[in-house]
């Protein structure tokens, strides 16, 4: 429990204004806002943040790419689908996968740009379900 406080009495430690200067200093390290100040009260010297001075917290942001912003807001009737596609590396190995996509063209288009850019071998062909379960069993 706190006493109550007396007048003209303080309930902060009170410093000689020097080492009140040099806390400050050292303090300042952690919190830009601690500064030495004379007190009104006491008449002495504390170590301290006034209200005004007290570091603003930064409220954090959480950017997602879950919502398109509103210029490029998808239509409402925009579906997304599952595409079928054989990719092939530039070795020529290949392997089978299934994507959920708002664009086939644009998919497949981007992947085209993809194996040009890699050289050798390298594709993604469209394919039918029936050849991507047949080549998963």
């Amino acid at each position: 429990m706190t006493r109550p406080q007396a007048q003209g009495e303080c309930l902060k430690p009170t410093l000689e204004r020097k080492h009140a200067l040099q806390a400050a200093r050292r303090l300042r390290d952690r919190d830009k806002s601690v500064q030495a100040y004379r007190c009104a009260t006491c008449g002495g010297w504390h170590v301290g943040t006034s209200s005004g001075l007290q570091k603003q917290r930064r409220i954090k942001t959480l950017r997602t790419n879950h919502h398109p912003h509103l210029e490029q807001r998808m239509p409402e009737n925009f579906t997304a689908r599952d595409v079928y596609a054989r990719h092939t590396n530039k070795e020529g190995h290949s392997y089978v996968a299934v994507h959920r996509v708002w664009s086939a063209e644009r998919f497949f288009a981007a992947r085209a740009a993809e194996a040009a850019k890699d050289g050798g071998k390298a594709r993604c062909e469209q394919i039918t379900e029936e050849q991507y379960r047949k080549e998963r069993a």
